[in-house]
């Protein structure tokens, strides 16, 4: 199955040249795909370097489904920390589906834990199914101080050690 490799627009080329440069034999410039607009249909096949600036769009034309990908990796994935956002809300389930999912960043929790929620939900789906229990056990949910009755604020961070542990299994 071919891999699809999520990234923000302006480093798709990038990305092709460094899979060109690394990959040896194994894929050529005629195995990376980079769709420039909704109208292009992803390949089932090589490397599909889509933006997530466009995804959203060649998913509700149809022009890409999840299940067509063995390996989905996911760079700058702190970009996907809001579960309500529609980047996040495309590209999760290419990464919940796929086989190999693989998420790449250097700030994956810019501010505080749950900002990684939909990062771990995404590659962990059966471990931390429900955001609400991984914002009271990892982030220190309270009630929030203004809003609705019901609004919740998860802006701490608690069982930090415990979390460590599962995310890096050491």
């Amino acid at each position: 199955k071919p891999i699809l490799l999520l990234c923000p627009p302006n480093i798709a080329l990038q990305w092709k040249s460094e899979i060109i440069k690394f990959s040896g034999s194994l894929f050529k410039e005629k195995d990376i795909f980079i769709p420039k607009s909704a109208s292009d249909v992803v390949k089932g096949t090589g490397v599909n370097i889509v933006s997530y600036s466009l995804l959203n769009n060649l998913v509700d034309k149809k022009h890409i489904q999840p299940a067509q990908f063995g390996m989905v990796i996911a760079d700058e994935s702190h970009n996907l920390k809001t579960m309500g956002a529609q980047k996040t809300g495309a590209a999760l389930p290419f990464l919940k589906q796929a086989p190999i999912a693989v998420c790449l960043t250097g700030t994956p929790a810019t501010n505080r834990p749950a900002e990684l929620y939909a990062q771990v939900h995404a590659l962990l789906p059966k471990v931390f199914s429900n955001q609400d229990n991984f914002e009271v056990r990892y982030c220190d949910q309270r009630p929030a101080r203004f809003g609705s009755a019901n609004a919740k604020e998860a802006k701490g961070a608690t069982n930090k050690e415990e979390l460590n542990t599962i995310l890096t299994g050491m």
